[in-house]
């Protein structure tokens, strides 16, 4: 049996794993593999009791692969971000802005809106169709209900990805959209 590593060369292949556009071809002349998993890659951030039950959540959910934290390093193809800030507006606001600079373009972020619209919370990113606002009174793990709430800016394609994303861990979704 031939060792194909042995017989092909996989120095000119930039192996991605996971955000990748088809600009990204043409960038880069050697070409480009995005390896793919069945497993929807998340991100909770926040520092609050929220974002710790939603860890809880999603380490308990094996359809997910939890992200334990937000870097440049980690956002590379996480596909929904969940920001649970909810005490201080600026805070939120960084938190947001923070989290679209680190992800890539076809990350989902998910954003608790106890204090804030979602519309408002949209407003300051750059690309606001890709948030999706949430409200979750109590523990996550202990409630079958969230509330989902599009901003006016959104694209419907996240809202049914959210509502999915909740749905396969038993929850109830109910809101606008």
């Amino acid at each position: 049996m031939t060792d194909f590593s042995a017989t092909l060369d996989f120095a000119p292949i930039i192996f991605n794993s996971g955000c990748c556009s088809p600009g990204d071809w043409e960038e880069s002349p050697e070409g480009v593999i995005t390896i793919m998993s069945n497993k929807r890659r998340i991100a909770v951030v926040g520092t609050n009791r929220q974002a710790e039950t939603m860890v809880e959540l999603f380490r308990q959910a094996p359809q997910y692969h939890l992200i334990e934290g937000l870097s440049a390093a980690s956002s590379d193809g996480i596909d929904i971000v969940i920001e649970t800030e909810n005490v201080d507006l600026a805070d939120k606001r960084m938190s947001l802005q923070r989290i679209e600079q680190l992800a890539c373009s076809e990350t989902v972020i998910v954003s608790s809106i106890l204090g804030v619209s979602a519309t408002e919370a949209a407003s300051w990113l750059r690309d606001g169709s890709r948030l999706t606002g949430f409200e979750v009174f109590g523990d996550v793990n202990k409630t079958g209900l969230i509330e989902l709430a599009a901003p006016l800016q959104m694209d419907s394609s996240h809202m049914e990805l959210v509502d999915g994303l909740f749905a396969s861990l038993s929850k109830e979704t109910v809101g606008s959209g």
